[in-house]
């Protein structure tokens, strides 16, 4: 799953930008409400009334958008001599990019990719409930609620560098296009625009 055969070029795996607007307008739709709620919130100077609204609906909107970044098209590219030899084919998922680095044997591409595109965010979501959780316990329990939010803050740009890597991969890729002698060419997929827009909504969130 998440390979399939192509006989020629690439074909055109690109986002339409009108999908790519709306996935950033419900994101900002989300982040709008929840700041709008905010300004609905009572509370006295210096009262703990919780998480921000804007920060959970940022979040919330941003984990959401995670699901459909491993699991829908990353990228597909193909390399070839003449259009008729192919030197590399790839159509993959986030999650069958792994087993494809896996069954390589390049076993520490598919750990680096799981490591920052599935361990950390889901270590994020961890912390950040369980920091939620403990500032409700007391008092004796807001300084390691704390260290919790202090980490999350510090991990929270870990599941970019995923991000920059296949943006420079399409870059070098695309490089190697010297046509007719070699074709090469590489779209980014609907998956890839919605793991960048959860990498910065929920990095963004995390901070604030």
């Amino acid at each position: 799953p998440g390979r399939a055969a192509m006989a020629g070029g690439a074909g055109d795996y690109s986002v339409p930008a009108w999908k790519a607007v709306c996935i950033l307008a419900a994101v900002a739709a989300a982040t709008a409400a929840g700041a709008a709620l905010d300004v609905r919130r009572k509370g006295g100077a210096g009262e703990d009334t919780g998480p921000r609204y804007w920060v959970l609906g940022m979040l919330i909107s941003s984990y959401a958008l995670l699901i459909p970044g491993l699991f829908s098209h990353l990228f597909k590219s193909n390399t070839n001599l003449f259009g008729t030899e192919t030197l590399s084919e790839y159509d993959e998922t986030m999650v069958s990019l792994v087993g494809r680095l896996a069954h390589d044997a390049m076993y520490l591409g598919a750990v680096l990719v799981t490591l920052y595109a599935m361990v950390v965010p889901t270590l994020k979501l961890v912390l950040l409930a369980l920091g939620a959780f403990l500032k409700r316990r007391g008092t004796e329990h807001q300084r390691l609620a704390r260290l919790c939010i202090v980490v999350v803050q510090a991990v929270s740009k870990w599941a970019s560098p995923d991000m920059f890597a296949y943006i420079l991969l399409m870059y070098l890729i695309r490089g190697w296009d010297k046509p007719p002698e070699v074709n090469s060419h590489m779209d980014l997929g609907l998956g890839f625009t919605c793991f960048c827009t959860f990498c910065v909504g929920s990095t963004v969130s995390s901070l604030g």
